[in-house]
């Protein structure tokens, strides 16, 4: 009875042990998974911070671009190209002039849009990159609530394996006892049935 009695104990705290590790090892799963997560997120948030970077210096290099531009216009055309206009030859000479006027006016229109595009781009980007970041600070606070989670779970494993080894100890020890009482029964027996046996021969 008490080694059946054992058996069913050590049954029942061994399901609990795979119970629990099974709980460690679900937890261990989304820490990876979640670790994958945030090395592509990173990943991301490089890229991002990569084309960002280019994104500005192409901006920069633009917008010194416009200012020569706008400073040359100012200092050589307002004035002299629009008095060339009024000086031309003929109408058609003079329309020709007022054209080209007008094309590098669209021109400087159309890069200063275009510059204002690559502005909006690089804002969308660091948004991206700040929501990326936010994400990964997100994961990270999960994960050390997971740590924490299997660590709690580990220190249950353990305690369910301490009891288990104090009571296969001590249901040991039981057994050892029970064992030398057994013994001695069974020395008890085989004495009582020699003189048994001389009893009856006797008679």
């Amino acid at each position: 009875n008490n080694i059946d009695d054992l058996e069913t104990y050590i049954r029942d705290i061994s399901d609990e042990m795979d119970r629990i590790s099974g709980i460690i090892d679900d937890y261990e799963y989304q820490k990876e998974v979640k670790r994958d997560n945030i090395s592509q997120l990173e990943s991301r948030v490089d890229d991002l911070e990569n084309t960002i970077s280019d994104k500005e210096a192409e901006i920069e290099h633009q917008y010194e671009l416009m200012k020569m531009r706008i400073k040359f216009l100012y200092e050589n055309v307002d004035n002299s190209y629009i008095e060339a206009i009024f000086s031309s030859g003929s109408f058609s000479e003079a329309v020709e002039k007022i054209q080209y006027l007008l094309e590098i006016t669209t021109y400087d229109r159309r890069m200063m849009q275009q510059i204002q595009d690559m502005v909006e781009d690089v804002n969308q980007d660091k948004a991206q990159v700040e929501s990326e970041i936010e994400v990964i600070n997100v994961e990270l606070s999960d994960i050390d609530d997971l740590e924490n989670a299997q660590q709690a779970q580990q220190e249950l494993y353990e305690q369910a394996r301490s009891l288990k080894e104090i009571e296969l100890e001590e249901r040991h020890e039981e057994l050892d006892t029970a064992q030398i009482l057994i013994d001695e029964m069974t020395a008890e027996i085989a004495e009582n049935e020699g003189e048994i046996t001389s009893l009856i021969a006797a008679y």
